[in-house]
């Protein structure tokens, strides 16, 4: 299958979600070059700040909590349909596939860290509770880093035995603005 007859195959939401990864990590890249992960996390919960809410991003603005609950227990619109017909695991899974194939064909080389922030920032923004982790390990005289994002335990971004090749940090990493349910 060419690249353009794989561009066709997408729906609108596909394409919208693959441009935004591709416009997103070389960003994502620079801004954790910059300013490092924690910065980079606190501009991404500013830019959705309905997290601690568990409401998405395009859900702003309901008046009370009733509302909001109403407006929560509305389907989503999204790659699936809805997002209760799709499921939370379907969508990463699509949301994860997505941005693999725009860094495979960005105009830089994203490593797995902004990646994997980018996951978990698509995730949230929908109201789905991704963890990012990161963890470590000794490889002879280096140390070396890794992240891949969880969701309800199961490893979205990476194969399923990367706790047993990473030593993951104890705590799941968090910028202190989004609390923990």
């Amino acid at each position: 299958m060419t690249k353009l007859s794989r561009w066709n195959s997408m729906s609108g939401e596909e394409r919208r979600l693959w441009l935004t990864a591709w416009l997103a990590l070389p960003m994502l890249t620079l801004l954790l070059r910059c300013f490092g992960l924690r910065r980079t996390q606190r501009l991404l919960v500013r830019l959705a700040p309905d997290w601690n809410t568990r409401l998405p991003i395009h859900r702003r603005g309901a008046k009370n909590a009733e509302e909001a609950q109403r407006l929560f227990e509305k389907p989503l619109r999204n790659l699936c349909g809805t997002l209760r017909l799709c499921g939370e695991e379907r969508f990463a899974e699509i949301v994860v596939r997505l941005i693999n194939s725009a860094s495979r064909h960005g105009l830089i080389a994203a490593n797995c860290l902004p990646q994997s922030l980018l996951v978990w920032w698509m995730l949230r923004r929908e109201g789905i509770e991704a963890e990012l982790r990161i963890g470590v390990r000794k490889e002879r005289q280096t140390v070396e880093a890794h992240a891949w994002v969880e969701l309800s335990g199961r490893v979205l971004n990476d194969r399923a035995d990367v706790e047993q090749r990473f030593q993951p940090f104890d705590a799941v990493i968090l910028p202190p603005e989004v609390r923990l349910p």
